[in-house]
């Protein structure tokens, strides 16, 4: 009998309910729900059919105040191709931690494409001294492998280091108010300096600064222009390069959406142009081309005949040196005090350490003023 049966039978004992019938009553539920406005869950009829893909072809779309769902594809579907939707809602993108959330909520392992291939969410700069290639994980082979064909073991990458860097970043997601501006930069970088541009810390890092840089702009702070425009770079081709099943993503499309609107609101029209011309087609195949905010980004991609390069002007080797240069300033991009440095500094320590990364959140507080002296 496993947790969920054990909390099935406690309900079905308060409740005076034969417990068999409650234990198979809320298996159907765990193994078929859906969630619906963030916190609700609902059983769909023609939903449960569904299989789950990591890459799938097909999303479901909730309704504000409305208990109902609509599916739909969101690239071609072939005659006779099954449909499929992701049933994972995780931070953490890894074939790893895919596994895990449905071996334990859904009762069975994942043996998509995704799965069975290299995990390119985890890439890192091969170890090989001069190499230059991108190691990835293969669940299947236990070994990481490289894309000029060298071979390595866990002990040959810094696997601990990723584990300890995963934790801290899911962390400022579940804790987002805990952990200052300045901190959520130097993890970032942190996350660059150990573990390499592909990595997914660095495009989940990025996408929080985004959304933060979205609401403040929108709220008249014109300060954050520049560092946008270098986590909008890192974030789009991470999209389209590493893991292509992400920019198929509500969150990604959403992301991708406020931006654009913060670059109107700061006026940036040649820029908004750009990445509302880049990225239309990845919203409408989300949402559909009579959406609303489809042709909101339509109309924002036609305004401009002679829309900026932004996007293109891109190298994963250099990414490190343009977010260090450009995002280090303060939550609303004004001069930084060293906050962001010291911070940084003390992050490293703390991996070097092993202490718990959940405890470095006042790291990069504000230092208290020095007492005078009589």
């Amino acid at each position: 009998m496993d947790r969920k049966d054990e909390e099935a039978d406690k309900l079905a004992a308060v409740g005076k309910i034969d417990a068999a019938w409650f234990r198979q009553w809320t298996r159907i539920w765990n193994l078929n729900c859906f969630r619906y406005q963030q916190v609700n869950m609902g059983l769909f009829l023609a939903g449960s059919m569904f299989n789950h893909s990591c890459e799938p072809n097909a999303l479901y779309q909730t309704f504000s105040g409305k208990p109902k769902a609509s599916f739909r594809a969101v690239r071609d579907v072939a005659l006779g191709e099954e449909l499929t939707v992701d049933y994972t809602t995780l931070s953490d993108p890894s074939a790893e931690a895919r596994q895990r959330q449905l071996e334990d909520e859904k009762l069975f392992k994942c043996g998509c494409s995704r799965c069975i291939g290299p995990d390119f969410s985890r890439s890192m700069p091969c170890p090989k001294e001069g190499c230059g290639g991108v190691v990835a994980p293969k669940l299947t082979w236990l070994t990481w492998q490289c894309s000029k064909g060298h071979s390595f073991k866990d002990s040959e990458l810094p696997v601990k280091e990723e584990r300890w860097i995963s934790a801290l970043v899911i962390d400022h997601d579940l804790r987002h108010s805990k952990y200052t501006h300045e901190h959520f930069v130097a993890t970032l970088l942190l996350a660059l300096d150990t573990l390499g541009p592909r990595h997914w810390t660095v495009k989940f890092m990025a996408s929080l600064l985004l959304e933060n840089a979205n609401i403040k702009c929108c709220r008249g702070i014109t300060g954050l222009g520049s560092s946008m425009l270098c986590l909008l770079r890192c974030y789009v081709h991470w999209a389209e390069e590493v893991v292509p099943a992400e920019y198929c993503t509500v969150e990604f499309v959403g992301t991708v959406h406020h931006s654009v609107k913060a670059l109107l609101a700061l006026k940036w029209q040649k820029e908004s142009a750009a990445l509302a011309r880049r990225c239309v087609r990845y919203y409408e195949g989300v949402w559909g081309p009579d959406d609303t905010d489809t042709v909101f980004l339509q109309m924002v991609s036609a305004k401009m005949k002679e829309a900026t390069s932004f996007l293109e002007e891109f190298s994963w080797e250099t990414l490190l040196q343009e977010i260090a240069a450009s995002c280090f300033t303060d939550h609303e991009g004004g001069r930084d005090d060293g906050r962001i440095a010291r911070a940084r500094k003390e992050l490293h320590h703390a991996l070097e350490s092993g202490c718990d990364p959940l405890s470095t959140y006042h790291m990069a507080m504000p230092l208290e003023p020095e007492c005078p002296t009589s």
